[in-house]
């Protein structure tokens, strides 16, 4: 009886952490990520790289979003999709003007 409840446990532990992997990575919720869109996406900014705008990052099937925001008063955190549809993000210095509402400032 012992170890029937020993085996039980451990299964339901290793579900519980399979099933908490697959929400954090979004493959529970649709599959690999597909149609990766940006809006701040602009003929002068084909890549959503656009820091004077803030712009929101969204997956086709996935309930997530990332949206640009400063990261403190001179820097903005930019989402963008890269060429292979992955959310990608890097930390952008405004200058002296600053980061107000997820846009650096002209």
């Amino acid at each position: 009886m012992k170890k029937s409840l020993t085996l039980i446990i451990g299964v339901v532990v290793v579900v519980v952490a399979a099933i908490a992997i697959l929400q954090i990575t979004g493959l529970a919720f649709g599959g690999i990520p597909t149609g990766c869109s940006d809006t701040d996406v602009t003929e002068e900014y084909p890549d959503g790289i656009n820091i004077m705008e803030q712009g929101i990052v969204t997956y086709e099937n996935r309930p997530s979003e990332y949206k640009d925001f400063c990261q403190s008063s001179t820097t903005v955190k930019e989402y963008y999709c890269d060429n292979s549809g992955a959310v990608k993000s890097d930390a952008i210095w405004c200058g002296a003007e600053g980061c107000v509402d997820g846009a650096c400032v002209e």
